[in-house]
């Protein structure tokens, strides 16, 4: 079962996708359930998306019917475009219809798939914004709240590092954000630090020390943010609008559209400016704990061993 039976598709197809009123449910449905399962499902998780299909609200609806259908078409469309027969795979044509030239079929495969996940990032916002609250909500797979955590939030993933405010992407970020705040995080505050700190956050303890835990939180999910956009920039490419990719289109293939990784030169420059920023944040969070939080910290972990090779000493600046 899913948010587009046959009764509404025959009565609102129109609204949902620009297709042929002769496109039947009959064709179509059976690749809005694969969609269904396949996008839907592993997304929001079984209860979130019992809520969806009972939902009566527009807001809701709408958004997701959109995603649903625009991805079905951009999933299935070599499919759609074919028949298969006892003779094997054939391409349709007659005397007035055609099909669309290799450069129309790119073209409507990338608008298919960027009108579907934009509805997905529309309805994600909306849910978001009416069900915050909601417990159901709350431990769906997509729930971007995360309040047991040193990152909470995608605003606080855009607001240090341009994720454009995509959703997506932001999921696609959860678990390099949380696989940092395992490893990462202990060692940069100290064992005793991090452990009232994320005592502090289940407990819901507004102060810390001389600061606030909220204050701590941020200045520690900042270089968390960085450290987890450069693991993942390490091993893909580049962030842009459509995720951590470049898109490229190559004459000698019939200009045919090819998705590639960044060139290795410009990951190393995006990983490097990362890395500047890593260790700006770092030495500020540092500053702010000696200052604020010096007696929580089992040792000065700001500083690191120098050797002064004039006169062979080595010391703690």
């Amino acid at each position: 079962m899913n948010i587009i039976t046959e009764k509404i598709w025959e009565e609102n197809k129109h609204d949902i996708i620009n297709v042929s009123a002769a496109l039947s449910y009959k064709k179509i449905g059976p690749r809005f359930e694969d969609t269904w399962n396949l996008f839907f499902i592993p997304l929001f998780g079984p209860d979130v998306c019992g809520l969806l299909e009972q939902s009566d609200k527009p807001e809701i609806l709408n958004p997701a019917r959109r995603a649903l259908a625009h991805l079905t078409f951009w999933n299935f469309f070599d499919e759609m475009n074919v028949r298969i027969t006892d003779q094997g795979f054939q391409r349709q044509e007659s005397d007035t219809l055609k099909g669309v030239f290799k450069y129309q079929s790119d073209n409507l495969k990338q608008a298919y798939k960027n009108a579907g996940f934009n509805a997905l990032e529309l309805l994600l916002t909306r849910l978001d914004t009416l069900c915050a609250d909601n417990e159901m909500w709350q431990k769906a797979p997509c729930c971007q709240y995360r309040k047991k955590h040193i990152v909470q939030s995608m605003a606080e993933v855009d607001a240090v590092y341009d994720i454009h405010r995509s959703y997506i992407i932001y999921l696609a970020l959860r678990q390099d954000i949380e696989m940092m705040e395992r490893i990462k995080a202990p060692a940069i505050l100290g064992k005793k630090l991090f452990d009232q700190l994320m005592e502090n956050i289940a407990n819901g303890e507004e102060n810390i020390g001389d600061t606030t835990t909220k204050e701590l939180r941020l200045r520690l999910s900042a270089v968390i943010v960085l450290m987890s956009v450069k693991r993942y920039i390490e091993r893909t490419g580049t962030i842009t609008d459509r995720g951590f990719y470049y898109v490229n289109y190559k004459p000698e293939t019939g200009n045919n559209e090819q998705i590639t990784n960044v060139s290795a030169n410009n990951k190393a420059i995006a990983v490097a400016q990362i890395e500047q920023d890593i260790n700006s944040l770092t030495a500020a969070l540092n500053w702010f704990i000696d200052n604020n939080l010096s007696e929580l910290r089992e040792s000065d972990y700001s500083h690191t061993v120098r050797r002064d090779n004039n006169g062979k000493h080595t010391f703690f600046a």
